[in-house]
């Protein structure tokens, strides 16, 4: 319920910050579905990036650029807003292309990639797409990059990343990692010699 709240804390302080249009080369992830529109339950966690606009259609048509670098489909600003999460802002301010060529073929980083990146940012996202997943078969690899992080910030969100998912192996994991190692009793053969008096110089 927590994570729920910040999570929609920062889509509240996000939609004070959305441009009128969104931007050329800007990434988004689909994150949801509904009976509007029940073709892209599918392709729930799939990543487009927003091409470049078309002058016969207008800024209110937003085209999503595969991973091929494909023109594949349109929406339009309320339904991406409601059903994307924008994952990167670009900065492009030629709307419409010109001069500039295709957008090309790319490889997304899948979710444990993301919470291996080299960013907080990164990181923190993959944990937020494997908490959205919940996928019982990522868990002993968030476990690994817990207890064997390259990275303080990745073993920061793979500890996050576990306390917002369900699974049985999550709390002993983290039991595991925050453990100190147990120091054995000393033990005592005899009386100890008392210390002696700092010398008198009076």
């Amino acid at each position: 319920m927590l994570a729920g709240a910040i999570f929609k804390k920062d889509s509240h302080v996000l939609m004070r910050r959305i441009p009128k249009v969104i931007p050329p080369r800007s990434r988004v992830r689909l994150v949801r579905a509904d009976v509007q529109t029940p073709s892209w339950q599918k392709d729930i966690g799939r990543r487009f990036r927003v091409g470049y606009y078309s002058r016969k259609d207008g800024l209110d048509c937003i085209w999503l650029v595969n991973e091929q670098g494909e023109y594949e489909q349109t929406t339009n600003l309320k339904f991406l807003l409601k059903y994307f999460d924008v994952e990167h802002w670009s900065r492009e301010k030629n709307f419409f292309g010109l001069g500039r060529g295709r957008l090309r073929r790319v490889r997304v980083p899948n979710s444990l990639e993301r919470l291996n990146g080299r960013s907080s940012v990164e990181a923190y996202e993959g944990a937020k797409e494997i908490w959205e997943k919940d996928d019982p078969r990522m868990l002993p690899f968030v476990i690994d990059t817990l207890l064997r992080g390259q990275r303080v910030l990745n073993r920061t969100a793979a500890a996050y990343a576990l306390t917002l998912t369900h699974g049985d192996a999550a709390i002993p994991a983290l039991e595991k990692a925050v453990a100190f190692p147990k120091t054995p009793p000393v033990k005592v053969t005899g009386a100890l010699p008392l210390p002696r008096a700092p010398p008198s110089f009076c």
